[in-house]
């Protein structure tokens, strides 16, 4: 709902913008098999991630995940037969093993500020929507019997319903012509 625009606009618009982003998509899909691709290659944002299927392993939303939220949630304990090892993933998305010995102890958590915590707010609806592809990620790997660390399916309880008369909930069913 712009203003029109003369048809040399929409041949300059072509040639200097639209042109080159597909020649530039074009290179990538064909290089990424001689190359992969670089972590910087990747913007994310809610836009461009909104219908990503990559989205719960992508590193690059994992990693302005974890620049937005800072370094408060980056460490998880992995525990093992050595005590120990902590697992973190750095700025460009590499998982990294910390021995237990050799992890500094978290210092005491500093309360964000109204600045910090409105630049975290423009980034909440990312954050909770790759939050949400993690948890299907996670549940679609442990449907498929793939095995996931530090978690497991569980079969829910069995639902308390259940019906005193079968022949009356079917005429009633029957009535309201459902099929």
């Amino acid at each position: 709902a712009g203003p029109v625009r003369p048809p040399a606009d929409l041949h300059e618009w072509i040639s200097t913008v639209a042109r080159p982003a597909a020649e530039q998509a074009l290179l990538m899909v064909e290089s990424v098999a001689l190359a992969p691709l670089a972590l910087s290659e990747f913007k994310p944002g809610e836009k461009q991630c909104k219908f990503c299927k990559a989205k719960a392993v992508c590193p690059a939303l994992a990693a302005h995940v974890e620049a937005t939220i800072g370094l408060d949630f980056t460490v998880l304990h992995d525990p093992g037969p050595d005590g120990g090892t902590y697992h973190r993933v750095d700025a460009q998305g590499r998982n990294i093993v910390v021995p237990h010995d050799q992890m500094q102890h978290p210092t005491p958590v500093d309360l964000r500020d109204n600045e910090r915590l409105g630049l975290i707010y423009g980034s909440l609806d990312l954050i909770d929507s790759w939050m949400k592809a993690v948890r299907g990620r996670i549940e679609h790997e442990l449907l498929q019997a793939r095995a996931m660390p530090g978690v497991k399916l569980v079969a829910g309880r069995r639902g308390a319903r259940q019906w005193n008369e079968p022949e009356a909930a079917e005429a009633l069913l029957k009535s309201m012509r459902l099929k």
